[in-house]
């Protein structure tokens, strides 16, 4: 028996950027959805992965082999596996990243904005070379313990780098292209908590926590940069997120008046929380200075911002759990207590009430961000009714975002 399916043309446009589809019957289920594409994603990836790392092979052997290296050592600071593995990989790696993000048009999901698609691509381009070279300075890191003063010929040193520059260009090349939501939460955790811990660390002051938290982005802790930048590119990439959530809301779809300027306020907000990150990592804490002043303000903003964010989301943000509504009013009650723990009854240390007052902060930011990502780009399903002369027709769409 031949079955006619009719669709609306909403439907139809999306289900037509997949030239494959599929079904799937259980007893009392019809599933018709796109054909998955994991593996085309492995496909491709594999395919693209083994051009650059066969040049970066290639290349490693001609510089041992123009310096006359015969035997090459696993691991030091010049003509190493390590430095020049590293080096090449990151490279390779940043160079099939853009090329892949560019065709592959993932980045058109986050905004109509021309500036905004541009701004998100330089964002996650880093935010992966980052990664990326975090990667290979662990991995090395780790190697150089289990092998010790391990030297190789150039031969087999130049095979030993063409694989790890396949790997780092097969894990960049698969994120392109499965660019997702939580893919992007996963990198925004990564970076931020691996760049202050990494600050914490490596600064030259031992005792700085019992300074405050923010000395680690001062000229005293040595290598301020780290501390700064983690938060500054924190924002950025918080910003993107913003974009993804509300890009395909606000820009892609007609809303009502009231639901798009609740839903545009709620962007300007954080929006505005995103530049008071950026802002602490610029103005550093330094005493009885105009920069003291600018951080401290870009910091109380940020805290106001989510408290505003905590008092208005029941009225802004359509369809909100009452789940996450106590959540986050729990979350209140907790930054509301450290204030008065710090400046009430002076419990707590300042560098005490800034890291719980960050982790708390930090976690509430991801928590909600995964919230609005669920209720405001909820499933779409449609009523399908089958009629006698043997067509299945869809003829209602629901769960659409309501005011």
């Amino acid at each position: 028996m031949n079955l006619n399916l009719q669709i609306p043309d909403d439907l139809y446009d999306k289900l037509a950027r997949n030239n494959d589809m599929g079904a799937v019957l259980s007893p009392d289920t019809l599933v018709i959805k796109a054909t998955d594409n994991t593996n085309t994603y492995q496909n491709t990836t594999i395919r693209w992965t083994l051009l650059p790392a066969l040049i970066s092979g290639l290349v490693a052997w001609l510089i041992f082999a123009m310096k006359h290296i015969r035997l090459v050592p696993l691991v030091s600071d010049t003509f190493s596996i390590s430095e020049v593995g590293a080096f090449l990989g990151v490279i390779s790696g940043l160079i099939s990243f853009i090329v892949t993000l560019t065709f592959s048009r993932g980045i058109a999901s986050f905004s109509t904005g021309r500036l905004t698609r541009i701004r998100n691509f330089i964002t996650l381009t880093t935010a992966h070379t980052i990664l990326l070279y975090a990667f290979y300075s662990l991995f090395f890191y780790v190697i150089d313990f289990a092998f010790i003063g391990a030297q190789f010929d150039a031969f087999t040193a130049s095979w030993l780098i063409l694989i790890i520059v396949a790997i780092g260009n097969y894990s960049m090349i698969y994120s392109a292209l499965s660019l997702t939501f939580a893919r992007i939460t996963t990198i925004f955790s990564l970076t931020t908590i691996g760049g202050l811990f990494l600050s914490m660390i490596t600064n030259t002051n031992p005792n700085w926590w019992q300074i405050n938290f923010s000395f680690l982005g001062t000229q005293n802790a040595g290598n301020k940069w780290q501390f700064n930048m983690t938060l500054i590119f924190s924002a950025f990439l918080m910003l993107t997120l913003t974009d993804y959530i509300f890009g395909d809301i606000i820009d892609k779809n007609k809303l009502s008046k009231q639901l798009y300027t609740k839903l545009t306020i709620l962007r300007v907000l954080f929006g505005l929380i995103c530049l008071s990150l950026g802002l602490i990592g610029t103005f550093e804490n330094v005493a009885n200075s105009w920069l003291h002043t600018a951080h401290n303000f870009a910091a109380k903003s940020m805290v106001v911002l989510m408290l505003v964010i905590i008092l208005l989301q029941k009225y802004l943000v359509p369809n909100i759990s009452k789940e996450f509504l106590i959540l986050s009013y729990t979350f209140a009650g907790s930054m509301v207590a450290l204030i008065v723990l710090f400046m009430g009854v002076h419990y707590i240390s300042l560098t005490a009430f800034e890291i719980l007052g960050y982790g708390l902060g930090f976690t509430w930011l991801i928590l909600c961000l995964q919230n609005l990502k669920q209720t405001l780009t909820p499933p779409i399903t449609y009523n399908i009714k089958l009629t006698g002369d043997k067509h299945i027709v869809i003829v209602k769409k629901t769960n659409d975002i309501s005011v």
